[in-house]
């Protein structure tokens, strides 16, 4: 899993649409709106979290490591390297959002990680 922070998710471009994603990733299992008006596309290992221009938000994928910014990083080794690397870094209800690295995570659910568009991380910011 190659994350390029508020660029890329191996390959897929995070300035992309719904529809894109869907033509990359095949039919959704499912589709819903979740409580805070973003449409999420359930793909099982990936959710994408669109609001309602069709704006990417963020991308909650399952993985046990990640290629960040050019390192390797496992889920477990991810909190200290968060901690190193983005003196910016925030707790949002338990979760450790990086605004440097683009991401998102709660260290208690491994290997869910949510990749941040620049728009998703202002709404991280704003809750």
């Amino acid at each position: 899993m190659v994350i390029v922070p508020f660029l890329e998710i191996d390959g897929i471009s995070l300035d992309t649409s719904s529809r894109a994603v869907r033509e990359i990733k095949g039919q959704p299992n499912s589709i819903k709106t979740n409580s805070l008006g973003l449409t999420e596309f359930d793909f099982g290992s990936y959710v994408y979290r669109f609001d309602k221009e069709d704006r990417l938000h963020e991308v909650t994928l399952i993985t046990p490591s990640i290629k960040l910014a050019g390192v390797s990083v496992t889920f477990e080794q991810l909190g200290k390297y968060v901690k190193q690397t983005d003196n910016n870094l925030f707790d949002k209800y338990g979760f450790i959002v990086s605004p440097k690295l683009g991401i998102a995570f709660d260290p208690e659910h491994s290997p869910f990680l949510t990749v941040l568009t620049k728009l998703g991380l202002q709404g991280w910011k704003d809750v």
